[in-house]
C-alpha cells in the first residue's frame, strides 16, 4: 500500500509541504538546525525522521519520500492489523486497505505529506492498536496516550485527537494514566530539542 503511494508520485517534482521538509532535512544532514537556521512552521519529527532516512538511502526528494513510505507503511501495519484480529471477514480489511491508500494520494495531492498521514493513522489507530486482551487497561491507557503524544511530533493537528480520547467516554481506567501516557511521549521529542537548544525557537 506504501509502495503504491511512493509509485503513483515517482518523477513528479515535490509539493509545497513535501519540498520544505526536503530542504530543512538536507540542511539538519549539514549541520544546520530546524528553526534557529532555517524556519517552517512544521513540528520537528518530521524533518529529523526524513533527514535520518534521507541519510541512509537518497539525498534528496526521492530520499524524502522513501522516508516518507516507510512512516505510512507502519502506521497501516499497526492499524490493519488491529482491524484484522477484529474484523470477521479479510475483505473487510482489504476494503478500509484500498480507502487508506486512496486518503494517503489525496492527502499528497492536496500538497500534503505521508509524515502527516503517519500522525493521522497513528492517532485514528490508537484505539485499534491495543484489543485490551493481552494488556492490563491501566497500560493499555498509558501506552494510548505516548502514542498521540509522540504523534503531536509529526503533526500539531492531531492535539485534536488527543483531547478527543481523553474525554471519551469509553476510557477503562482513569484519565490520568492516559495524560501521564501522553506527557511521556510528548516528552521523549521534546526533552532532546530542549538539550540541543532549540525548544524555544521550536514554541515561538
Amino acid at each position: 500500500a506504501a509502495a503504491t503511494v511512493f509509485l503513483a508520485f515517482r518523477g513528479r517534482g515535490p509539493f509545497s509541504d513535501e519540498g520544505s521538509s526536503c530542504a530543512i532535512a538536507q540542511a539538519v544532514l549539514q549541520g544546520s538546525l530546524p528553526y534557529r537556521d532555517y524556519f517552517n512552521e512544521k513540528v520537528p519529527l518530521q524533518y529529523f525522521w526524513t533527514a535520518l532516512v534521507m541519510g541512509a538511502t537518497v539525498n534528496g526528494i526521492e530520499g524524502a519520500r522513501i522516508a516518507s513510505s516507510i512512516a505510512l507503511g507502519f502506521a497501516l501495519t499497526l492499524s490493519l492489523s488491529g482491524l484484522l484480529r477484529r474484523a470477521a471477514s479479510i475483505l473487510l480489511v482489504a476494503a478500509w486497505a484500498v480507502v487508506i491508500v486512496l486518503a494517503a494520494v489525496l492527502m499528497r495531492a492536496f500538497n500534503n505529506t505521508a509524515d502527516s498521514t503517519l500522525a493521522l493513522l497513528f492517532a485514528a489507530c490508537a484505539l485499534v492498536i491495543f484489543d485490551g486482551q493481552r494488556i492490563r487497561p491501566r497500560v493499555q491507557s498509558v501506552l494510548a496516550g505516548v502514542i498521540q503524544g509522540l504523534a503531536c511530533g509529526f503533526r500539531q493537528t492531531v492535539l485534536v485527537s488527543a483531547v478527543v480520547l481523553l474525554l471519551a467516554p469509553w476510557h477503562r481506567t482513569t484519565r490520568w494514566a492516559y495524560a501521564s501516557g501522553f506527557l511521556l511521549g510528548a516528552g521523549l521529542w521534546i526533552a532532546p530539542l530542549y538539550g540541543i537548544g532549540i525548544l524555544h525557537e521550536t514554541l515561538a
